[in-house]
């Protein structure tokens, strides 16, 4: 059992071994839910609109959705080969 206690801003430190069995790493992002009667902790899976500042582009106004669209595209028809 890992126990953690809060501090009086409601911050608390998530142990190690719950942090690597999550693949959470500083500044990552977790959710929080009830079900059942209990506290889910999931991590926030990063998509590509979350690098979108990561990098520049000769191109003004690139349209994100756009790039998110196409890369789905492509992966889906990768995945599609290797199912075959």
């Amino acid at each position: 059992m890992n126990i953690s206690r809060i501090t009086v801003k409601g911050q608390t430190t998530i142990p190690i071994q719950i942090r690597k069995f999550l693949g959470i790493s500083p500044h990552d992002l977790v959710s929080f839910r009830v079900s059942e009667g209990k506290v889910i902790l999931d991590p926030v899976k990063k998509t590509i609109l979350d690098f979108k500042s990561s990098f520049s582009s000769d191109k003004a106004g690139i349209d994100y959705e756009t790039v998110r669209k196409k890369v789905k595209l492509r992966v889906a028809e990768k995945v599609s080969r290797f199912s075959k």
